[in-house]
């Protein structure tokens, strides 16, 4: 993006990331899901922070738990979770 932007090809490079909410909690039952998304997290953090002096923004989209096939299997311990920190 750096390269086209000095060739003119594009007018301003956009970067960004779709992480999750998992990223910021542990979940033993799915920590490589969480861990990939933290580590996305860490990137868009630092490709943000390379990329400012050539005016390319770089966000990260972390939505939280939506209702897919994927997560009604854990449904339940979402749900747990979610009782057990709010209780605390």
């Amino acid at each position: 993006m750096i390269k086209w932007k000095k060739q003119g090809v594009i007018n301003k490079g956009r970067i960004a990331f779709i992480t999750s909410v998992q990223g910021y909690i542990s979940n033993p039952g799915g920590g490589e899901y969480c861990m990939t998304k933290a580590a996305l997290g860490m990137a868009a953090k630092l490709y943000a922070h390379r990329l400012c002096e050539f005016d390319i923004p770089v966000i990260e989209i972390s939505p939280g738990i939506i209702e897919t096939d994927m997560s009604l299997v854990h449904k339940d311990n979402i749900n747990r979770g979610f009782i057990k920190r709010g209780s605390t």
